[in-house]
């Protein structure tokens, strides 16, 4: 029996990889929340919503967020 989701040998990298070829939509990797902070900053407006996905660290980055962009203003 087989528990979990199998991988099909596919990371976060090769999805990012594959959402970039689509071009439907804009996707990009970033190692901790002071580069998302850079990244997202010259992108959202005020009232705009983040929406994280993903598992681990995830939810501490989504808590961590809304400090470090008042932080950067």
């Amino acid at each position: 029996m087989l528990l979990g989701e199998r991988n099909n040998d596919v990371d976060h990298f090769t999805l990012l990889k594959k959402i970039q070829e689509n071009g439907v939509v804009a996707a990009d990797f970033v190692q901790d929340v002071p580069t998302l902070v850079a990244k997202i900053s010259k992108l959202i407006h005020s009232g705009d919503f983040v929406i994280f996905l993903g598992a681990g660290d995830i939810t501490q980055w989504a808590y961590a967020l809304p400090k470090a962009l008042n932080t950067e203003q």
